[in-house]
């Protein structure tokens, strides 16, 4: 489907570099996924990763592989490193 929209000068820059960064392959892509952000998927909602943006769909493709190969961190290990590490940073 096409649509067609008015935008400002400024959104459509940042679309703009957020292509030239490789971050998006085309302006479409990048305004598609502004647009999800809109309204969050309920939880309970299988998420089509095919329908993400590539980056995240890259993002979230390869931490399912690192839990399928066991590299994980249970939760309360993972915020007691967090909290270490912020404490050292409050300490210098």
């Amino acid at each position: 489907m096409t649509i067609s929209v008015v935008i400002s000068a400024a959104a459509k820059a940042h679309a703009e570099a957020l292509v030239s960064s490789g971050r998006y392959e085309t302006l479409e892509q990048a305004v598609e996924a502004a647009i999800w952000q809109l309204d969050p998927l309920p939880s309970d909602d299988p998420v089509d990763l095919e329908a993400l943006p590539p980056d995240l769909r890259g993002k979230i493709e390869a931490g399912i592989a690192a839990a399928d190969a066991g590299d994980v961190v249970d939760g309360e290990t993972f915020l007691n490193e967090l909290s270490a590490k912020y404490r050292s940073m409050i300490g210098r």
